[in-house]
C-alpha cells in the first residue's frame, strides 16, 4: 500500500508545480496596413505583453490602444522591443491592446499568464 502512495505523491506534485509557472502565448505576427489593429482575439487574461519589430521594419511600431495611430502610442523602433509590467493585478488583454504597423513592417507579440 506505501509503494503505491509515493508515485501517487510525486505525481501530485508534478501537477502543482506545472500551475505554478506561467503560460507563454505567442500571437500571430502582424503584417502592417497602415491601420491600427488589435495584437490578437479574445479576452484572455494575460499578466503582460511583449511586443518585438524585426530589424528590417522601415518605421517605428506603436503600441498602445484603440485610438494609436502612425504619431500616438509608445514608439517601438525597428529592431527594438517593448514589454508592458508584470501586474498580477493588472489584465492585459489581446484584444484591447493595439498596434499600428506601416505598410509591409511586421510585428511579434506574445503574452503571458
Amino acid at each position: 500500500m506505501r509503494m503505491k502512495t509515493f508515485p501517487r505523491i510525486a505525481m501530485l506534485l508534478l501537477l502543482i508545480a506545472g500551475l505554478a509557472f506561467p503560460n507563454i502565448s505567442t500571437l500571430a505576427t502582424i503584417t502592417g496596413s497602415g491601420v491600427a489593429v488589435p495584437i490578437g482575439a479574445g479576452s484572455a487574461r494575460s499578466f503582460w505583453v511583449q511586443c518585438i519589430a524585426p530589424a528590417t521594419n522601415s518605421a517605428n511600431v506603436m503600441f498602445g490602444d484603440s485610438t494609436v495611430t502612425a504619431t500616438r502610442g509608445l514608439p517601438i523602433a525597428p529592431g527594438a522591443g517593448y514589454s508592458t509590467p508584470t501586474c498580477e493585478h493588472c489584465i492585459y488583454s489581446p484584444s484591447t491592446t493595439w498596434v499600428y504597423v506601416a505598410s509591409g513592417d511586421t510585428i511579434a507579440c506574445a503574452v503571458g499568464n
